[in-house]
């Protein structure tokens, strides 16, 4: 019983329709065999253009062809390809409207198109809300309709034959009616996705032009050594000298770093013998294992405030995709000690989005 009900859902889904197509062809027609993609909700199915309906010449200039085929019922239509076979370098079909009618269905496109030999098909979408299918975007239309005006007004030019020996000076304005950076504002993604870039890092604050050499490849280091390769190779400038003048003295000489005199006890400056060392271990011991703790807290708490203070909990702010990496950066910079490594771990648990890793390994 249940092979047969199975049996006949399938019969149900793979049942044939009618399609009449109907294909408006606008200035330029073509004869080369054309066919048609229909996808649905239940599949694809592929229909030869080739014999019309009354059995006249299909896709002459300014005219409408009818064809009539019955195969597999796609369902409710998404989208429609039209292709052609066409070699010829001159060719140009321009494609105005087309209509698809299964059954009590009627789908609308406006193709408004023209295909050639470099870009020989087309997807076309049904217009209208009737079918639960929406209009294109304005912006992306508008460029369709740049891109057909410009390649009909190309079309009009025609390379002249070169006469021999005698000059040539034929321009053909390629960068005037050049479709290649509107094809792609049309067929690009709205955003696009991440790629990986590497660069060199320092562990130390640097200077603003050392920053700036990491970023395009400027070796300060080896600029440093020949600078000073070439400058030991001079001789030094002869000075006057004037032991009547004392050069520590004078507005222009800044005053001396100042040191502190600190009281050191007379075991810091003695020599150290084997018999010391269980005494520098328990001054150690008391100095940095019982403070440990406190230590831990401290950073476990200014941790906390610097994530809050530079504003890195808005992990939304940046792309889906780049979350992840923001996350790693975070415990890269920040997670150097066991406090600031725990308060890190707590909140890139609070603030990372959903489905998104939070545990680096470096981090364990």
């Amino acid at each position: 019983m249940g092979k047969s009900q199975s049996e006949k859902s399938a019969s149900k889904k793979r049942s044939d329709a009618d399609y009449a197509i109907t294909i408006s062809t606008g200035e330029e027609g073509i004869e080369a065999p054309v066919s048609m993609k229909v996808r649905g909700d239940n599949g694809t199915v592929s229909i030869p253009l080739t014999q019309t309906k009354g059995g006249e010449k299909s896709f002459q200039s300014k005219s409408k062809s009818e064809f009539t085929c019955q195969t597999t019922d796609v369902g409710k239509i998404q989208c429609i390809t039209i292709e052609h076979n066409e070699k010829e370098k001159d060719v140009l079909w321009h494609i105005k409207t087309v209509q698809i009618t299964k059954g009590s269905e009627t789908y609308n496109f406006n193709a408004d198109v023209r295909l050639d030999q470099k870009e020989n098909k087309v997807n076309l979408y049904p217009v209208g809300t009737l079918f639960g299918h929406q209009r294109d975007d304005y912006v992306q239309s508008e460029l369709r309709r740049l891109r057909e005006s410009l390649r009909s007004e190309s079309s009009k030019l025609r390379r002249p034959p070169h006469k021999p020996h005698e000059p040539f000076v034929y321009n053909d304005l390629r960068p005037y009616f050049d479709t290649s950076s509107v094809e792609r504002a049309i067929y690009s993604p709205v955003t696009y996705p991440t790629g990986y870039y590497t660069r060199v890092t320092a562990l130390r604050i640097v200077e603003p032009w050392e920053a700036y050499g990491m970023d395009y490849g400027v070796n300060y280091e080896l600029l440093k050594h020949r600078k000073t390769r070439s400058l030991s190779s001079k001789p030094p400038p002869s000075k006057p000298t004037d032991e009547s003048i004392d050069r520590k003295q004078g507005s222009t000489h800044l005053p001396p770093y100042p040191a502190v005199n600190m009281h050191k006890p007379p075991e810091y400056s003695q020599a150290l013998t084997v018999d010391d060392i269980p005494k520098i271990r328990s001054l150690i011991k008391s100095r940095y294992s019982g403070a440990a703790d406190a230590q831990k807290e401290k950073d476990y708490k200014r941790t906390h405030n610097d994530v809050y203070r530079m504003q890195l909990d808005h992990i939304d702010g940046y792309h889906e995709k780049s979350r992840g990496n923001m996350l790693r950066v975070y415990h890269s910079y920040l997670q150097n000690t066991p406090g600031s490594k725990q308060a890190l771990r707590e909140l890139c648990d609070q603030i990372a989005p959903k489905n998104t890793k939070t545990t680096v390994k470096s981090a364990k």
